[in-house]
């Protein structure tokens, strides 16, 4: 099981490994400029901008709704696909408190539509609204990793590479400049995301790469990997600016999830993309308007 602490929420549905999160109100301190006080200014500038840059599109594309398709393979060692599943979905941002969560809102599952979803979606926002923030961020991730096979994973791979960026997370970082951006490796425990096997829970440390825009702030791509004993990530998510809404929106990610140091096991893969994107309004006292599909 792993488990994991940023932007998003957790859920312990499975025994086998997980990626889930636990949503946390994090306050930043004077601790938030001690990784970059190690490096030298122009590389804090960076950071700083793309900062500022991930509070800006987290604000901007909350107001966003995109189509996610998505599909999940089971992989054996021998590279045979033991199960497939394709999911179209709209994803969106959600605020609870002062986190901001991912939302996979799934409309079908291997080309069928999703039975009682808009009564699941008004029980989860509107029923769920006098809950605790933890709670909450909870039954949003339990809600959008309903349909996953393979590794158990709540992981938001959406948010996850910006909360690397976000003021109250970068200082368990140490950046340094890289040919296209930003590198970066985590060195603070307790880590975003952590692993979890039969109650023994172990730090799973980040590091990978952000290819930034010529502003230097705008996020055109990210990369991460860790490992720990128990479990091998690998996340590659992609952006590019969509016309209708002037922003950069995410447009593929692949996901990769391994038991380390079994020979055996099978692999679980997550190529997503995604696109038509659209501006929506959700509303909160009585009623709730769905994002459909046009």
């Amino acid at each position: 099981m792993l488990t994991a602490r940023y932007h998003a929420a957790a859920s312990n549905r499975s025994m086998r490994p997980r990626l889930g999160v636990v949503s946390a109100l994090l306050v930043c301190s004077a601790v938030c400029s001690g990784a970059l006080a190690q490096d030298n200014q122009s590389v804090a500038d960076l950071v700083t901008r793309a900062s500022r840059y991930v509070a800006d599109y987290e604000r901007d594309f909350s107001a966003l709704v995109g189509e996610l398709h998505e599909t999940q393979r089971v992989i054996s060692p021998s590279g045979a696909i033991k199960k497939q599943r394709v999911i179209v979905a709209d994803i969106l941002l959600v605020k609870n408190g002062d986190a901001t969560h991912s939302f996979r809102d799934v409309l079908t599952v291997d080309g069928k539509a999703v039975r009682n979803r808009e009564e699941r979606l008004r029980k989860l926002f509107i029923d769920g609204q006098s809950r605790r923030v933890e709670t909450q961020a909870h039954a949003i991730d339990a809600e959008s990793s309903r349909y996953n096979i393979g590794i158990a994973r709540g992981m938001d791979t959406l948010m996850l590479p910006l909360t690397i960026l976000h003021p109250d997370q970068a200082a368990g970082f140490r950046f340094a400049r890289g040919s296209d951006g930003l590198i970066f490796t985590e060195i603070r425990s307790p880590t975003l995301v952590r692993s979890r096997n039969r109650g023994d829970e172990k730090d799973l440390f980040l590091r990978g790469s952000f290819t930034l825009g010529p502003d230097g702030a705008a996020v055109h791509a990210a990369t991460l990997m860790a490992e720990n004993d128990f479990v091998i990530v690998n996340v590659d998510v992609q952006y590019v600016e969509d016309a209708a809404t002037r922003l950069l929106v995410p447009s593929a990610s692949t996901e990769n999830y391994r038991p380390t140091g079994s020979g055996n096991a099978d692999r679980t893969e997550v190529r997503s993309a995604f696109s038509n994107f659209r501006r929506f309004q959700v509303k909160v006292d009585e009623q709730i308007e769905l994002p459909h599909q046009p």
